[in-house]
């Protein structure tokens, strides 16, 4: 394996902190696959179910979250060198909640969870990462619940960006009319209106018929967890 791949994996999620002989032992003893899909091709439907451990590490790809009545959808995407939402691994959920589809030319990484979860006995700082990943997936919602300070549209807004989408998150849009942000708002459309001119006033969004798009998550979301 090249110099390169070894900093590519080095610097990968959940592998951060390890040495080059960590690398050299884990690839020994486990089967790395590298897979690669054209733009626009979809790689995985919300529902469907993944045993293995996914990183983008070329090109771009778009991930869409729906929810339940199918009148909310947030699109992101996820750059090189990011992990695919891997707290679906294990447990009684286990169905994708995204749909990926690549944005650009994709390359992946996989690597078996199977053979993942049997390297972690072995080094615990790959267990120390892993765990450390999941813990924050889980306190992400407790978190978020207790900054909520109103029912108002930023705060609806940063609680679903918040929830639905990794720190490293790019692209952000959320999908959703401006009827259907009222009734989950419990304001009026022309209220729903007047919030949206603010924030796009602040330069936090921008919006185009019935999409609204972030401009960076970091500041959309600083207000409600600052």
């Amino acid at each position: 394996m090249s110099s390169t791949m070894y900093d590519v994996i080095m610097d990968l999620p959940l592998f951060q902190g390890i040495s080059r002989e960590h690398v050299s032992q884990f690839l020994e003893k486990t089967y790395v696959e590298f897979i690669n899909f054209e733009a626009g091709t979809v790689l995985m439907h919300a529902g469907d179910t993944e045993d293995a451990l996914l990183y983008v590490i070329g090109g771009v790809l778009e991930l869409e979250w729906k929810n339940q009545p199918g009148d909310i959808k947030i699109l992101f995407t996820l750059g090189e060198r990011s992990l695919v939402d891997a707290s679906h691994l294990y447990g009684m959920a286990r169905a994708m909640p995204y749909t990926l589809r690549a944005r650009t030319d994709v390359s992946l990484l996989r690597i078996e969870k199977t053979q993942f979860m049997a390297f972690l006995d072995k080094q615990p700082i790959y267990l120390l990462n892993f765990v450390n990943y999941l813990s924050l997936r889980a306190q992400k919602g407790m978190s978020a619940l207790a900054h909520v300070k109103d029912a108002s549209l930023r705060t609806l807004l940063s609680v679903w960006i918040n929830e639905t989408t990794p720190s490293e998150a790019d692209n952000i849009e959320i999908h959703a009319s401006i009827s259907t942000l009222s009734r989950y708002c419990n304001m009026s459309v022309e209220g729903v209106r007047r919030a949206l001119a603010a924030l796009q006033a602040r330069e936090l969004i921008t919006r185009k018929r019935d999409v609204v798009s972030v401009l960076s998550r970091r500041q959309f979301l600083q207000e409600l967890f600052s």
